[in-house]
């Protein structure tokens, strides 16, 4: 019986290829990895505008400061803090504003 069932599942065996890489798969479940390759491949083209954007988005909190290189000059730093922006530098591990 065990010889029955391993030559009946040998026969809907089908080889599935990638690139170098091969693999005896059940027909049934070769459809269904087919469709996921497609539509992982789909998803992945959706993506691919946003991945190959640079940078990170941050949002702005309340009381959370957000700091970054001033764009003019990348030697100070710019500390937008409530929507307010100052322009100053770190001394001694803290933000010190430039008056």
């Amino acid at each position: 019986m065990a010889g029955k069932t391993s030559k009946r599942k040998h026969e809907r065996a089908r080889m599935l290829r990638f690139g170098s890489v091969a693999m005896r798969v059940n027909a049934d479940d070769l459809v269904e990895r087919i469709q996921n390759v497609r539509r992982g491949q789909a998803s992945l083209e959706k993506m691919t505008c946003e991945l190959l954007e640079p940078g990170v988005k941050i949002r702005a909190r309340k009381d959370v400061p957000l700091f970054f290189a001033d764009p003019a000059d990348p030697r100070r730093i710019v500390r937008e803090l409530n929507g307010e922006r100052e322009i100053g530098s770190f001394e001694n591990g803290k933000f010190k504003a430039r008056v």
